[in-house]
């Protein structure tokens, strides 16, 4: 491989690309560079059968290339000597050198004529035409490639005024200078209305924008394929009000405004085809109907119609609305409004998680409130049980104190009156007193014990089943199974909206608690 040759086409090709606006590989690409390189064809015909190149870059860029295989390295430097050449050198210009100057000095950046249509042929894959200066009949020949025609959307009549951009050339092998047409659009917005409402209606009829076509946008939309001019306002707009929702965009700037964008649109609503997506946006603003010509392409329309997800369309215009966007699945006129329809089941979504979350603390609180009334009456009912414990204990003390001293009063004035006459059968009866008292506070007692170990033993279960209501309810044993409470400025965490990095975070162990600086915060995905 000749590496002067290569790097030759890649500077030439590069200064095309710089006229024409777009990126080299646009113009041709490298690998195809690379086998001209290798082959070298000597005309027209061998550079057709090279691999990769279309028909429209042999017509467009054939004479130019074979020029820089034929070492013309520079075009710049290439003239036609003049007479003091021609005096020290004699040797004519062949024929097809001469038509390579002439078409070195014809090559430049594209213009724009306009002009009436007066005659029409198509032949082959090229369709050959004339413009007309309808003031004093001056007629330019001009040649379209059928794909870039039918890109076009536009059926060339006889008589119809139409602005050709493109350059002129002269065809090597017939000598004829052509006008090399790129791309086309009419005239007028009256001329642009009437081919407007003709395919609307065509398109209509076929069914193309019926309601019953139309499918849903995805649920929950994540993986968004988005076409749009870089440069406008439109995408800032569009990002600007897209939610964060975990939207995965993928992006592809195309021209959005003039003939000249039809081709690149195509061409970015193909290659999403091939891309994994939930939905297809479109958007751009809004513009006069000339600029909005692109969206009115039949081959445009009949792809978004066919695309294999859902496809949404924001593009504004004030008279008319666009035919690609009555053929997606969702029409809105801004970009804002593309963002509020992809943002709105995640919306709904997280407001349903928000009522379900204000549900559940709810039922929290009151699960927590009536536990705490339940743990408020049991220690309400032990103290009540041992009050009245210890106050039938103190009565029956009581009644104890009394009834000694009543049989103890009792006795001491029996005893004082019959002392003197009955001393002996009253020693003997004192005797007898004295043992009663004694059987008598001995069986007195065992049955105030009885009853007391009765109380409280059924007491003593109540209390053992109150400890182990407090205790399963107890906020310290959660902790002892190794859960923790973080709190920032006195306040329980429960989500990690609360803090922000630099807080300062108080977790609270089972045994002691220890502050904590936020470095890292994580979202909970799920």
């Amino acid at each position: 491989m000749d590496s002067s040759v290569l790097q030759n086409l890649k500077d030439w090709r590069q200064l095309v690309a710089d006229a024409e606006g777009c990126s080299a590989v646009g113009i041709i690409s490298d690998i195809v560079l690379e086998e001209i390189t290798v082959s070298k064809p000597k005309d027209i015909g061998s550079l057709f059968k090279i691999k990769g190149i279309s028909n429209e870059q042999c017509f467009l860029f054939g004479d130019a290339i074979l020029l820089i295989i034929n070492s013309v390295s520079d075009k710049s430097d290439y003239k036609v000597p003049n007479d003091a050449d021609s005096k020290e050198n004699d040797a004519p210009l062949s024929v097809s050198r001469y038509l390579d100057y002439l078409n070195n000095q014809l090559d430049g950046p594209p213009v724009r004529v306009q002009g009436e249509i007066s005659s029409f042929n198509q032949s082959g894959k090229g369709i050959f035409f004339s413009l007309k200066d309808a003031r004093d009949d001056s007629v330019l020949n001009c040649i379209i490639w059928k794909n870039v025609y039918e890109l076009s959307g536009i059926e060339f009549k006889i008589g119809m005024e139409i602005i050709a951009s493109g350059s002129s050339e002269i065809y090597k092998t017939r000598g004829n200078l052509s006008f090399v047409t790129r791309s086309v659009e009419m005239v007028g917005e009256g001329a642009l209305k009437i081919a407007y409402d003709k395919l609307k209606a065509k398109l209509q009829k076929e069914g193309i924008f019926d309601e019953a076509k139309k499918r849903p946008l995805p649920l929950y939309p994540v993986k968004i394929g988005l076409i749009t001019s870089k440069g406008g306002a439109v995408i800032s707009d569009f990002m600007a009000n897209i939610g964060r929702f975990g939207y995965r965009i993928s992006f592809i700037d195309s021209r959005v405004e003039g003939q000249l964008a039809t081709e690149e649109l195509l061409n970015s609503i193909r290659t999403f085809r091939k891309k994994d997506i939930d939905v297809l946006v479109i958007i751009r603003g809004g513009c006069s109907m000339e600029s909005f010509l692109p969206f009115n392409n039949e081959m445009l329309v009949r792809e978004i119609a066919n695309f294999p997800v859902p496809v949404v369309a924001g593009i504004g215009h004030e008279k008319d609305v666009s035919l690609l966007a009555m053929a997606s699945d969702l029409m809105v006129s801004t970009p804002t409004a593309v963002a509020n329809a992809l943002n709105e089941s995640w919306e709904q979504a997280e407001s349903k998680v928000k009522i379900s979350e204000q549900k559940l603390f709810g039922i929290f609180n009151e699960t927590l409130h009536n536990q705490t009334a339940n743990i408020r009456d049991s220690l309400d009912t032990i103290k009540n049980a041992f009050q009245k414990i210890f106050s039938d204990f103190s009565k029956a003390e009581e009644s104890l104190k009394i009834g000694f001293k009543s049989i103890k009063d009792q006795m001491v004035d029996i005893k004082r009156r019959l002392v003197g006459v009955f001393g002996p059968v009253f020693r003997k009866f004192d005797h007898s007193i004295m043992r009663t008292r004694t059987d008598l506070t001995n069986t007195l007692q065992k049955k105030i014990f009885v009853a007391f170990n009765t109380v409280k033993n059924g007491n003593d279960s109540l209390l053992v089943s109150y400890e182990k209501t407090l205790t399963m309810n107890d906020p310290k044993r959660q902790l002892k199974l190794g859960y923790s409470i973080a709190r920032v400025n006195g306040s329980i965490l429960k989500s990690t909206g609360q803090i922000k990095k630099g807080n300062t975070v108080t977790v609270g162990l089972h045994q002691g608690i220890f502050e904590s600086e936020v470095t890292i915060i994580k979202e909970d995905n799920q």
